[in-house]
């Protein structure tokens, strides 16, 4: 089986920095490519699942950001009913991640088994939960460029492509004619005996 590309090599092979940062600012966009680029799902609707999860999580983390004072007068006052919006957007902010995840981790399946890389859910929801999420969306635009890791699509998970024809700036060998000599060997006749 094969391997997915380096992990921490955002801008080589094929990505540049305008990949990574689109892959970090706006996640939606980067999936959406990877899905269409592969085949595996129509790229517009996964924009939207990736965008409508990740700008859920935005909200509600600017939403708790903003309700900080009312866990502060909360613990002065002793009134723990001001805890409600707090705690309420802080969950619905944990929901709205593990929904990103889970559609980022369902077309990284998708992705992998088309090209026959593995999907092992340790690595990716460690990096989604740390907020580098924009690291899996790279190595999934590196195999569907073919800039690294994968096989070929349609060919069998393990087996090694064969390429077909001349080498470039290979030694071109020109025959030379041979001369042959031919040399004459007289044959003793055998007569038949009775």
């Amino acid at each position: 089986m094969s391997v997915w590309p380096d992990l921490c090599g955002c801008c080589d092979g094929g990505s540049n920095c305008g990949v990574c940062f689109t892959a970090l600012c706006c996640p939606c966009l980067t999936a959406g490519e990877n899905a269409s680029r592969s085949g595996v799902a129509d790229g517009s609707s996964v924009r939207l699942k990736v965008g409508l999860a990740y700008g859920m999580s935005i909200i509600a983390g600017a939403i708790y950001q903003n309700t900080s004072q009312y866990v502060q007068w909360a613990i002065y006052t002793g009134e723990f009913s001001l805890l409600v919006i707090p705690a309420t957007t802080l969950m619905g902010r944990y929901i709205a991640l593990l929904v990103f995840g889970y559609f980022l981790y369902t077309l990284r399946g998708q992705i992998g088994s088309k090209y026959g890389l593995p999907n092992e859910p340790c690595p990716f929801w460690l990096l989604v939960c740390c907020g580098c999420h924009f690291l899996p969306l790279i190595q999934e635009f590196k195999v569907t460029s073919g800039f690294g890791g994968g096989a070929v699509p349609g060919m069998a998970p393990g087996s090694v492509p064969v390429i077909v024809g001349q080498p470039v700036a290979a030694p071109v060998v020109v025959a030379q004619p041979v001369q042959a000599v031919v040399v004459a060997q007289p044959v003793e006749e055998k007569s038949p005996q009775v």
